[in-house]
């Protein structure tokens, strides 16, 4: 017959095809690391941050805690929202609350004192860092 028309795909059967790419692809890389004498890296994440402790100020702090969101307001209405970066890069992040301004960021603090905002968090420069802060934790992307 030839060339065949079509390719077998991978994902056309049970799963057992892509069970044995996934052994052979560990197997290769292991030969790999042992060829070079090196260890595999394994590239985690850091570790979820504990719950945020929000805070409510007129002024931005000089000093931001680790686990501590600053909401700044002027009157009763949030301008934005102050913190650390939680990658440990100790950079600063500034979000905007207002309306008038883009882009702009929700935020809602529970009657347990648990904040979650939305939408997520992306860095531009620096660390370049993605992230979502729902129940006071850290969700990477």
């Amino acid at each position: 017959m030839g060339w065949p028309w079509r390719l077998p795909s991978v994902f056309e059967n049970d799963g057992t095809t892509m069970k044995l790419l996934s052994k052979i692809s560990g197997w290769l890389s292991s030969l790999w690391h042992f060829v070079l004498g090196s260890k595999p890296q394994t590239i985690q994440p850091p570790e979820a941050t504990s719950f945020y402790h929000v805070d409510v100020a007129e002024d931005l702090p000089e000093i931001i805690a680790d686990n501590s969101i600053f909401v700044i307001q002027d009157g009763n209405e949030p301008e934005l929202l102050a913190f650390k970066c939680p990658c440990g890069c100790k950079e600063n992040i500034l979000l905007n609350l207002l309306g008038d301004a883009s882009p702009k960021w929700h935020f809602r603090v529970t009657d347990n004192g648990i904040i979650n905002v939305h939408p997520s968090i992306w860095r531009t420069v620096g660390c370049k860092s993605h992230f979502w802060i729902i129940d006071g934790n850290v969700k990477w992307v």
